[in-house]
């Protein structure tokens, strides 16, 4: 009896190994899915972020350069204010930046364990992970890149919002 428990048994093993490697296969498909999803809806919000940025930034041009008559007293206001509105934008848009990199960075991470589980040797997703991990463990890609535009958006608001200030400084003081 013993002899045909055995071919069962490893029949039934076979099926069970085949069974969990595809569903590491379908968990590994899903990894993979979010994690494009992720990196498209990380493009799509920079690309709005950045048309926000263009059109505040003209919207403080058109009220800077124009004539004191224009806008009079709210000119000052008006500055302050869409200065303000920019550095907040800046602020909560770096923020949900560095979320949607972590919840990217999660699935990746998820994908490469996945791979080293299926046996596959220099997969994508371990290949990323080696690009963002190392002796200094910065990781020189896009991100970095995405981080500096931020940061160099948000001192644009600063200074913005020191000048205007400094606007209304001088307004209050006539």
């Amino acid at each position: 009896m013993n002899e045909h428990e055995e071919p069962f048994d490893d029949k039934k093993n076979q099926e069970e190994l085949e069974e969990k490697r595809q569903e590491l296969r379908l968990e590994y498909q899903e990894c993979s899915t979010l994690s494009r999803f992720i990196m498209g809806l990380r493009f799509t919000f920079f690309a709005s972020f950045i048309t926000l940025f263009v059109v505040l930034i003209g919207a403080y041009y058109h009220i800077w350069s124009a004539e004191d008559k224009v806008f009079g007293v709210l000119q000052s206001y008006l500055l302050f204010m869409i200065s303000c509105f920019g550095i907040i934008t800046a602020i909560a848009a770096g923020a949900i930046e560095i979320r949607n990199i972590e919840i990217g960075n999660m699935c990746d991470r998820h994908a490469a364990e996945i791979e080293e589980r299926l046996g596959i040797k220099d997969g994508i997703y371990q290949k990323i992970l080696q690009w963002t991990s190392g002796a200094i463990k910065i990781p020189f890609t896009q991100p970095l890149i995405v981080h500096g535009l931020y940061v160099a958006i948000f001192f644009i608001w600063f200074l913005l919002i020191i000048y205007s200030i400094h606007h209304l400084w001088i307004h209050w003081t006539r």
